[in-house]
């Protein structure tokens, strides 16, 4: 099973956008295989990557879409078309176009996993802080979606990879 993993750069010291990738060594291990396959192959694979990748941004727009401040960080979701595992980014410096101005990497993280209480009469700029889980916080949307979504995205990845493989050496 895929383990997805969440590459977070940074820019002037500041994390401003979460990129969600395939972090499993099998699944790198069957990439890699994809040097010794012909263009059509690695063609192939991209966009089977890019189809998954574009249902699983879909579902995080859609659980991301019940709250604000969410739906401002929704309407971030780019999906990487370079690869041939299924991948996409939140975030970014791009205006998020809420009151106050905030970019979207300014909320992604505050509203993925919460934060304490902001004012002093105990108002909130975002939800209080996600449950514990695993090394870090559970999530609202993005982490608890993908979680729900890893055995389907990775048999689709596996059920493409097994087509192409047979489809290429047919072609030898």
């Amino acid at each position: 099973m895929a383990v997805f993993k969440a590459s977070s750069p940074t820019k002037a010291g500041q994390r401003d956008k979460i990129t969600i990738t395939v972090d499993d060594s099998d699944l790198r291990a069957l990439l890699r295989s994809f040097n010794q396959m012909d263009d059509i192959a690695k063609v192939d694979m991209r966009k089977i990557a890019q189809d998954i990748a574009q249902d699983a941004a879909t579902k995080v727009q859609q659980m991301a879409s019940r709250t604000n401040q969410g739906a401002a960080i929704a309407n971030s979701i780019k999906i990487n078309k370079g690869d041939k595992a299924p991948n996409f980014t939140i975030g970014g410096a791009g205006n998020a176009n809420v009151r106050g101005g905030a970019k979207y990497g300014q909320l992604l993280f505050g509203a993925e996993f919460g934060g304490p209480s902001s004012f002093a009469n105990g108002g909130r700029r975002f939800p209080p802080r996600s449950p514990r889980e695993g090394k870090g916080n559970r999530g609202y949307f993005i982490f608890p979606t993908l979680k729900a979504m890893q055995n389907e995205i990775t048999q689709r990845w596996l059920q493409g990879y097994e087509m192409i493989r047979k489809e290429w050496k047919g072609r030898l």
